[in-house]
């Protein structure tokens, strides 16, 4: 029979999990808070918008936010175009706000780092939050 981990009883497996645990390094503060901001409940009075991750487009009641990422830049338009505040918000701090541009059209520079989900208030009291972006 062959020797190796597949013949491992559930004690050795746990057992050299816990191993494996207890040699790793301390995990620094900021990414013990991005962990924790994943689950984090963004906004409570947000309406949710669905996301299409491969077109990176959401959509919300009547708004679709169409996401695209560039080398240097953020780049966000609202359908239909309205006036809006627009943001990146993640687990690290500062958040990143938008400079609007025209017809819906958002630009965010830098482009966030870490993990971060959009922010989008609307000029008529809307709270319009996507899922979590990769930057």
């Amino acid at each position: 029979m062959p020797q190796g981990h597949d013949r491992w009883s559930d004690e050795r497996l746990l057992g050299e999990l816990a191993r494996a645990l207890r040699a790793g390094e301390r995990v620094p503060p900021e990414a013990l808070a991005a962990g924790k901001a994943v689950f984090a409940w963004r906004a409570p009075d947000a309406e949710l918008a669905a996301g299409d991750l491969d077109t990176r487009i959401y959509h919300a009641a009547g708004l679709t936010i169409e996401v695209e990422i560039a080398p240097d830049a953020l780049h966000v338009r609202l359908t239909p175009a309205q006036p809006a505040e627009v943001e990146a918000r993640g687990p690290i701090p500062p958040s990143h706000p938008a400079t609007p541009g025209e017809k819906g059209r958002f630009t965010i520079r830098p482009l966030p780092r870490f993990p971060f989900y959009l922010l989008c208030r609307t000029a008529g009291g809307r709270k319009i939050v996507t899922g979590w972006i990769l930057g």
